[in-house]
């Protein structure tokens, strides 16, 4: 009788859940799916540098540059959302950071290096962290792609995030096709309607 109840339960619980975890596959927030301008850039570990205000920074290098005007290319012909160059005029932040290879020096001295690190206090700094006499850098192998709601122009909360390795490569980077099969398998939230493109 007990495994009888159990499986009644299990299979209660399994149909009441959404078809998009039953199958595995990811959908965004309802805020991703009403969301009409997105501003792409960097995280820096610590901030968001929007594309245009990166020429200064020391962490952006072309690799960089490349996958971000790769990302804004994809953005623009898929034409869902428009892409706009200062991150006060978007309703979405897209961060990106490439994969690097953790550091680990001994020795007195050492540096700042920009790591793998979150925006908005989610991570840690991304920093180095001196710990005695060595230097220790966190980062991640893997390319890293993450969707932020954008608050009057700053990070806000986390809506969407992946990371691969190379996910950042080549003219159409995998990682926004993984964003743009998750934002087009969600459905509209009910009583409104998705974002017309852009004409």
């Amino acid at each position: 009788m007990r495994n009888v109840l159990g499986a009644a339960i299990g299979a209660f619980l399994f149909l009441s859940l959404p078809a998009s975890l039953v199958a595995g596959k990811k959908t965004v927030p309802s805020r991703v799916v009403q969301a009409q301008r997105v501003a792409v850039g960097y995280d820096l570990g610590d901030r968001f540098v929007a594309d245009g205000a990166s020429a200064a920074e020391p962490g952006v290098g072309p690799s960089e540059r490349r996958a971000v005007q790769a990302i804004r290319d994809v953005l623009a012909r898929w034409g869902r959302y428009t892409v706009v160059a200062k991150p006060e005029e978007a309703d979405l932040l897209v961060a990106i950071r490439l994969g690097r290879l953790a550091t680990h020096s001994g020795g007195i001295g050492g540096g700042v290096s920009n790591g793998a690190g979150g925006l908005g206090g989610q991570f840690d700094s991304g920093y180095g962290v001196r710990r005695g006499s060595s230097y220790n850098t966190d980062t991640s192998v893997e390319d890293v792609m993450v969707v932020y709601d954008a608050a009057e122009g700053r990070v806000g909360k986390r809506l969407w995030r992946a990371s691969q390795a190379d996910g950042l490569a080549g003219a159409a980077p995998a990682l926004v096709a993984r964003f743009r099969a998750d934002v087009e398998r969600t459905p509209a939230p009910a009583g409104s309607e998705a974002p017309k493109p852009p004409r």
